[in-house]
């Protein structure tokens, strides 16, 4: 399979930004014009290397079209002086979304509204609490790079069209941040809260056109939320005389996908669980112990059965970081990882990554000597798991094998 592409892409912006002061309260206006062109030209050549196939010009895989977007948009932001330190930031936007496609003779235009109306301010719930709170309401269309039909190959027999929507993306979020300090032995807590409303989802149809894989976008206009926890704690410990640093982070993020004519609602999670502990000793031996575990699920419908299907990955890592300063102007780091792959599978692995460095400066010189080594446990690749539509993806990510570097540097 060979393409070869003429594609060109400009972009023109222009704005124009005033500042007015209306008694006490201060106004930023901004206008802004934005132009997008794209011209598309690929053109597709399957065949292999043997010819034991006839050379084959898919003409479905060789659509040119020229799009032209044309987005006019007016913004005011500024801030609402209120009683106690409650100040309100606020920032709207609006204006329109032109949308032009030319392509094999066919002509259609789409022109959508844009708005945009973000809140914030300080609520004080708490007189302790430094806290945060943002409301934010946005209608806006599809990034421009999605809304083309040419056809962009995920691999050799399997290609994504994007459609052009006539309805815009809309969406409500609110987003809680709050910290919380206590004067007598400096420990911190804080805690925040993400919530997002999608009146309207894009989904993906797959189907197949000989041995080639399409997979399109469209508009559904069923709700789904997402919501994320997170929190951690900064303790300093006087009987360890250590620094203990703990945060967890949990997600939930619904998704839509077609499945034989029907829009099927599935879940994607992630948790995320972190533990530090930072300690020295004179100010010449550094430790660092630290713990990550990861989990990404995915549950949706099964597809010819009753119940849900559920794919999981969970991923564990430790770790030691060391450095002992020798003397003034010479120093060692050892940084010591433990990681253990789906640990709670039969297709458990572990394996250790190992890094070292080593830093010298020649007295009375600007000269300075560096010598790392990275990987030096020889590692080959890890598992990382993505929450797709349909379902888990698991890839096998490669590392670059044990390597050293040598680093002089000179300052003056």
């Amino acid at each position: 399979m060979f393409q070869n592409t003429d594609n060109r892409y400009h972009v023109l912006y222009i704005e124009h930004r005033e500042r007015f002061k209306l008694g006490q309260q201060k106004l930023n206006v901004l206008v802004s014009f934005k132009n997008y062109q794209m011209e598309l030209a690929p053109s597709l050549l399957l065949s292999d290397t043997v010819r034991s196939l006839p050379v084959f010009l898919p003409t479905v895989l060789n659509t040119n079209g020229n799009y032209n977007r044309n987005l006019l948009l007016s913004e005011a932001n500024g801030v609402i002086k209120m009683q106690h330190q409650r100040d309100i930031s606020y920032k709207i936007k609006a204006g329109f979304n032109r949308t032009d496609l030319v392509k094999d003779g066919l002509e259609k235009a789409i022109t959508l509204p844009e708005l945009s109306v973000e809140v914030a301010g300080t609520p004080r719930l708490f007189k302790p609490l430094n806290d945060y709170l943002d409301f934010q309401y946005l209608q806006q269309s599809p990034i421009f790079t999605t809304i083309s039909n040419v056809l962009l190959p995920i691999n050799t027999t399997a290609y994504r069209r994007a459609a052009l929507f006539r309805q815009a993306l809309k969406n409500f979020s609110v987003n809680y941040n709050c910290s919380l300090i206590y004067n007598d032995n400096l420990t911190s807590s804080t805690f925040s809260i993400y919530f997002n409303h999608h009146f309207n989802n894009v989904i993906n149809a797959g189907s197949y056109q000989s041995f080639f894989y399409f997979q399109t976008d469209s508009l559904s206009n069923r709700a789904s939320n997402d919501l994320t926890f997170r929190i951690s704690n900064k303790i300093p410990s006087l009987l360890l005389k250590a620094i203990l640093e703990m945060e967890a982070i949990v997600s939930y993020s619904p998704f839509l996908f077609a499945y034989q004519g029907h829009v099927l609602k599935g879940l994607n999670t992630q948790t995320s669980l972190k533990f530090s502990l930072k300690k020295s000793w004179n100010g010449k031996y550094y430790i660092t112990f630290s713990s990550l575990y990861l989990h990404t699920g995915n549950e949706r419908p099964s597809f010819g059965t009753e119940g849900n299907s559920y794919n999981r990955l969970d991923n564990l890592i430790t770790g030691l970081k060391q450095r002992l300063l020798i003397t003034k102007d010479i120093s060692m780091t050892v940084n010591t990882q433990l990681a253990y792959n789906e640990f709670l599978s039969t297709n458990s692995t572990h394996f250790l990554l190992l890094d070292a460095e080593a830093s010298w400066k020649l007295k009375k010189t600007p000269l300075n000597f560096t010598l790392r080594g990275e990987n030096l446990a020889n590692r080959k690749s890890y598992l990382v798991a993505y929450n797709g539509n349909a379902s888990q993806q698991v890839n096998t990510i490669p590392l670059i094998g044990r390597n050293f570097f040598v680093t002089i540097k000179c300052g003056f």
